[in-house]
């Protein structure tokens, strides 16, 4: 699809063309990424969709959104989809790595933190009320509740 026109509303973008009319909620993308001026929306379902054009027609929109943020030059992620970071990927509960930069990783990491810490997304779990599944018990203690959410949800999902 060649872009002409991009439009977003409270919901979505609305991709427009000579041909076609595209929407994508915001909800259902999982993430962005950009190859050799293709677009590619990975979506919540598996589904990934292709738009030719360059991530900055796009850019500005999701990444007025509290849940998006840019890791890299060629990728935009919706933090909510994100099981967990490592310095290099976000990883997606889809289970896809999305590549984090070197020079955004430090943003990306507290991105990450403080999307959990001040959403109604995370419930970290006491250590008291779970029962041990297994062999291994994981006591998380620390001052700044933004790490104890940084760290729970990789330990605790």
């Amino acid at each position: 699809m060649r872009m002409v026109e991009c439009m977003a509303d409270e919901e979505g973008l609305i991709l427009r063309n000579q041909k076609r009319v595209v929407r994508f909620t915001f909800a259902e993308i999982e993430y962005v990424e950009v190859i050799n001026k293709t677009v590619f929306f990975h979506l919540e379902n598996g589904a990934v969709r292709e738009v030719v054009s360059a991530l900055a027609v796009f850019e500005k929109e999701l990444l007025a959104r509290p849940e998006f943020l840019k890791t890299h030059r060629s990728y935009l992620v919706n933090l909510k989809y994100i099981k967990g970071m490592d310095a290099d990927f976000a990883v997606t509960k889809r289970g896809n790595n999305v590549p984090i930069s070197r020079k955004r990783r430090n943003q990306a990491h507290n991105a990450y933190t403080q999307f959990w810490h001040q959403s109604d997304h995370i419930n970290i779990p006491s250590v008291r009320s779970r029962k041990p599944s297994g062999p291994w018990q994981i006591l998380l203690v620390d001052d700044s509740a933004a790490d104890r959410a940084f760290w729970a949800v990789p330990l605790f999902s």
